[in-house]
Parts: structure tokens; sequence; C-alpha cells
């Protein structure tokens, strides 16, 4: 006896059943894309933001230093 050689059918019930999830998938991908170039600000106007002082934030960070008194020991 002698095996067929020969392509694998693909199984016709997995692909219809996935088609329609990759679909899905696809236009859920591209709608946040769009959404999500519609939020972006104008170049010019973060711009000006960057510019103008903020007068409510009167807070400076800085770090804590802390010094340690030098000691001479004898090991």
């Amino acid at each position: 006896m002698k095996a067929k050689i020969g392509r694998r059918k693909r199984n016709r019930i997995m692909t219809l059943f996935l088609l329609p999830v990759l679909i899905f998938i696809f236009f859920m991908g591209w709608s946040m894309y769009w959404i999500g170039g519609q939020k972006r600000p104008d170049k010019g106007a973060k711009k000006t933001k960057l510019k103008e002082p903020s007068k409510k934030d009167n807070v400076t960070f800085m770090p804590i230093i802390l010094e340690e008194k030098p000691e001479i020991t004898n090991d």
C-alpha cells in the first residue's frame, strides 16, 4: 500500500467560525485607532501651553540630603 501525498484540507467549520471573529477584532482595532487620532491636541495649542507659567502650582521638589557625621574608628 502506498500512502497518498496531497494537500491537507482545512476544516471548513473552523474557518467559518474564525472569520467573523477576525473581522470583529480588525474592526475593533481600527475603530480604537481612529478614535485615538481624534483626541490628539493641535501642535500650535501645545506650544502655547508650555510657555505660560503656571500660577496655581507653587510646589518645588528638592531632594533630601541626609548627611552622616564622619567618625574615625579603629578596627
